[in-house]
């Protein structure tokens, strides 16, 4: 048996399954299983807009993707009777971890021959053998010298097949299935928070509960992704230990306080930021050299570790210095992504709005791809 809904007072009311058929309003459901917790938002059309129309979450009783697949299907089927949601139009996230893209270059074909070319071409760049990935191809126009440049995106079978059992074993349809980081880039486009001018860069930073993905992106086209090992779970369990309380209040703690000067938990979380600004800072670094022309990068920290008070502030203070001593031309600015900062919401959901925190950026994106 799925386990009860935890908190549901801080979610909306639920809307019986019947009522929802007088709505007329086409939806798509986003849900993202990473981490320790179902996260799953509803997005409609309203005028021909986006819109959110509902959001929930529901703590994963099964342990990480794939521990006990029974118990995690158990969990999800339980989340969508408990919202009255609709088993059909879903989209479900992958970890951006696991993923890769490439960029391919290639004669200027019409596009069913560029795709076959760039099938073939692909098959060299692959960082595993052909059968054990999954691959989609996406034309992006032609660049300065008249060659096809065409994404390749990709990733495991076996990451792609275990969610989708999760969802098989739920009785919930999927309609796609997306990488993490594109849809929290959506979101981001979708409220209009990345730089629109032509060659800008973004780097978005999705804190999970166990680690970090960092995925760069440039024109809203994926460059590079990877992951490293800062997790807010590590981070609580750290500050739980140095001051002699759970994790869950040592959470509390990092939501309220946050791990910046002054702050109870600056000793013990300090070490493991540096992890985090490690990182972003060697990115940026890399960015840099590789673009002379690049004056900025904007980092977007994304996931339940976004969360922590004054991350973002901490992020971008410690990287431009770092950036500064080892004369880089360019500055950072880093900012918390607010997945529903201009995006329309249904009224109903206005006391509920703090909730929607950094962690719903991958299930809103996510669901903005059926609407947008």
């Amino acid at each position: 048996m799925g386990q009860p809904m935890d908190n549901a007072s801080q979610f909306p009311p639920a809307l019986p399954g019947t009522a929802r058929l007088f709505r007329r309003l086409r939806s798509t459901l986003g849900v993202d299983v990473g981490g320790a917790v179902l996260k799953a938002a509803e997005v409609g059309r309203d005028a021909g807009k986006p819109r959110l129309v509902d959001f929930a979450a529901l703590p994963v009783s099964g342990g990480p993707l794939g521990a006990d697949p029974d118990r995690t299907a158990d969990d999800l089927g339980h989340l969508f009777d408990a919202r009255g949601w609709s088993r059909s139009r879903v989209v479900a996230g992958l970890g951006g971890g696991v993923a890769f893209f490439r960029h391919l270059r290639l004669p200027d074909l019409p596009r069913a021959d560029l795709l076959e070319a760039a099938r073939w071409e692909g098959q060299g760049q692959l960082p595993y053998p052909v059968e054990d990935v999954v691959v989609d191809y996406r034309p992006l126009g032609l660049d300065p010298e008249g060659k096809a440049v065409v994404l390749m995106a990709g990733a495991p079978r076996r990451a792609v097949e275990q969610v989708m059992d999760l969802f098989r074993r739920a009785d919930i349809e999927l309609s796609a299935l997306e990488v993490d980081s594109l849809a929290i880039h959506r979101a981001l486009e979708q409220n209009g928070l990345v730089e629109p001018e032509p060659g800008a860069w973004a780097l978005v930073c999705d804190l999970g509960h166990e680690d970090t993905t960092l995925t760069v992106f440039r024109s809203s086209v994926p460059h590079l992704v990877r992951s490293f090992a800062f997790s807010v779970r590590a981070l609580a369990r750290a500050v739980a230990e140095a001051l002699n309380t759970t994790e869950t209040e040592a959470f509390g703690l990092l939501r309220r306080e946050g791990i910046g000067p002054g702050a109870a938990a600056e000793a013990s979380g300090a070490s493991l930021a540096a992890v985090l600004v490690e990182e972003v800072q060697r990115s940026c670094e890399y960015l840099f050299y590789q673009d002379r022309e690049a004056r900025s990068v904007r980092v977007f920290l994304s996931g339940g570790g976004a969360a922590v008070n004054g991350l973002g502030r901490l992020v971008e203070l410690r990287v431009n210095e770092g950036l500064q001593a080892g004369g880089a031309a360019g500055r950072v600015e880093a900012q918390v992504t607010d997945p529903v900062a201009t995006l329309a919401v249904d009224p109903r959901l206005n006391p509920y709005r703090r909730q929607l925190g950094p962690a719903y950026a991958c299930a809103v994106g996510l669901a903005l791809r059926g609407e947008v």
